[in-house]
């Protein structure tokens, strides 16, 4: 487990182009253990009374990883936020990128800049708005079954992404 970039962590694993790999991990706050330990009361810290509960709403679940990326091209730690999704300082690896339409069925190409890629993801989501405005998205633990492939003879300096079709309005469950 770690929670910055760093070209020179070790590889976990070796992943062969095509092949499947399934990572396991954690919400964004390291919360999983501690939410079966704690009473309710240490863990609720503001006055309920003051917020406005919502009725019947629907919000579809739509899982993401927050978090996607290669390790950069410059040496020593590197936060996991803000994306860094630019050739700069980072390299344009990818990030803490949150990106609600990265889900199942994407497609993600992300620039390597080191020997192995040394990709790393988490930060699990069940479903976020445009964006983390807030800080914070509805945040899970999370399971996720990648593929990789290498596109050789091909040059890029920032991600880019093939998406599943957005669902039109009329689409909508009801």
């Amino acid at each position: 487990m770690h929670n910055r970039w760093n070209r020179d962590l070790p590889a976990a694993m070796t992943v062969r182009p095509g092949e499947e790999v399934q990572l396991l991990c954690r919400d964004a706050l390291e919360i999983g253990d501690q939410a079966r330990t704690r009473t309710a009361g240490g863990t609720m810290t503001i006055d309920l009374g003051r917020i406005h509960p919502l009725r019947r709403a629907l919000i579809p679940v739509t899982p993401l990883m927050g978090i996607v990326g290669n390790a950069p091209l410059r040496k020593g730690m590197c936060r996991s936020f803000p994306p860094s999704v630019s050739g700069g300082v980072g390299g344009g690896v990818g990030g803490n990128t949150d990106v609600r339409q990265l889900v199942k069925g994407s497609r993600l190409q992300l620039p390597v800049y080191v020997e192995g890629a040394k990709f790393s993801a988490g930060d699990g989501h069940t479903a976020q708005g445009d964006g983390e405005i807030t800080g914070a998205a509805i945040e899970t633990l999370m399971a996720a079954t990648l593929r990789f492939n290498v596109i050789k003879n091909s040059v890029i300096t920032s991600p880019r992404a093939i998406v599943p079709g957005a669902r039109r309005r009329h689409d909508r469950p009801p």
